[in-house]
Formats: C-alpha cells, sequence, structure tokens
C-alpha cells in the first residue's frame, strides 16, 4: 500500500472534514459558531426539497420557484421550520414565500447574521 493519498482520498478527507465542521452529526443541527455561507444553505435546501419531492438533488434547480415544484403552504411552513431547527435560530414560518427559491433563501440566510449566528 502507497503512503501517497490519491487525489480521490483527499477529495473525500476534505468533504468529510467540512461536514464534521459544519454540524452535529446526531441532531443534524449545523455549528452556530461557523457563518453560514451560501453554497451550504443553498446544497442543505436542495437536499430538503429533493427529499420533500422525492427527486434526486440534481434535479433540483436552485433558481426556479418554490411554486413551481408545486410547494403548498403546509410544506413550506415544514421546510422553514426544519431550516430553523437546522440553524438553531427563529426564522419566519412565511421565508420560502419572502425568498421564493432556493437562491433567495440562501441569499437572504448568508445576509442575515441574526438568523445565522450566536
Amino acid at each position: 500500500m502507497s503512503d501517497r493519498t490519491s487525489s480521490t482520498d483527499t477529495s473525500l478527507l476534505k468533504r468529510l472534514g467540512r461536514w464534521f465542521k459544519s454540524g452535529d452529526a446526531a441532531t443534524g443541527r449545523r455549528a452556530a459558531t461557523t457563518a453560514l455561507d451560501v453554497d451550504e444553505a443553498r446544497e442543505w435546501l436542495r437536499g430538503v426539497l429533493a427529499a420533500r419531492l422525492e427527486l434526486p438533488p440534481e434535479q433540483i434547480d436552485t433558481a426556479r420557484n418554490f411554486e413551481e415544484y408545486g410547494l403548498d403552504s403546509r410544506t413550506a411552513v415544514g421546510v422553514s421550520g426544519e431550516l430553523e431547527e437546522w440553524l438553531g435560530k427563529p426564522l419566519s414560518p412565511t421565508l420560502l414565500w419572502d425568498c421564493p427559491s432556493i437562491d433567495a433563501v440562501a441569499a437572504y440566510l448568508a445576509e442575515a447574521p441574526e438568523a445565522t449566528s450566536g
């Protein structure tokens, strides 16, 4: 076995490291001590929406309006609640209507430190 790490192994280790640093694997809550990155929020939202719609995450267009995915108000409030739990901070239950796409929500969260930091 070689003591050189392949680029694939290195990439995987970096991703795992970011995952462990970004939150608590047991609770699903992200670490409140780190600033929220737009890409982190976007990918989290993409995953949650994909799970709710039973679609692969790569089929979720982050610029597309939630309404185009058939998201009703009940589901939108549920996603907002999950996001609130993940962040460990209160959010408006109407956030997904106020910011009608994944990109819009991610940008709002990254610019709103009171919503994402302790």
